[in-house]
């Protein structure tokens, strides 16, 4: 489902179409794979797995976050989520990326501080993300204490993050 996400499917027509939805991204046909989500989403728009396909998707095509009806979108489709699980947590890091898009930088904040709550059974390159999403959006949002603070943390876990130590000037 993503880099450090996988998802088990049988088949049936969820898995097919989940299927369906990866061949469709390997071969750089968003558009077709957005048409198989369409139809995931129809079948059960709760599904953890579909709505992080969805999102993961939608947000990273070209020019998707200064689309406010899809960023608007992809809100009221996570709205109220929970961090159970690595997938809830990817959702939601997916969810402060189209707040963040919407201008609502605090509660994208929100959004990665719950996602960071739970740290047991997630994938260290996920939460290495959302702690440098969560330090981007401090630092933008004129919090920089918090912000040095975030992206320190996070270079004592991952010194080899992308354009970190540029960030802490090393």
């Amino acid at each position: 489902m993503t880099p450090d996400i996988a998802a088990h499917v049988f088949p049936r027509e969820r898995g097919t179409l989940l299927a369906l939805v990866e061949i469709a991204q390997a071969q750089g046909r968003h558009d077709r794979a957005l048409e198989h989500l369409e139809r995931l989403l129809a079948l059960d728009a709760g599904d953890p797995v579909v709505v992080l396909s969805f999102v993961e998707l939608a947000l990273d095509q070209d020019g998707a976050a200064q689309d406010g009806a899809l960023m608007d979108r992809v809100v009221r489709l996570t709205a109220g989520w929970q961090n159970e699980t690595p997938v809830d947590a990817a959702v939601l890091l997916y969810r402060a990326r189209a707040l963040a898009a919407l201008g609502l930088s605090a509660a994208a904040i929100d959004a990665l501080t719950l996602a960071l709550r739970r740290r047991k059974d997630r994938p260290a390159a996920l939460l290495h993300q959302i702690r440098h999403d969560r330090a981007v959006l401090y630092h933008d949002d004129g919090q920089r204490a918090r912000a040095r603070r975030e992206f320190e943390r996070l270079y004592a876990e991952a010194p080899d993050f992308e354009g970190l130590a540029d960030r802490l000037g090393l």
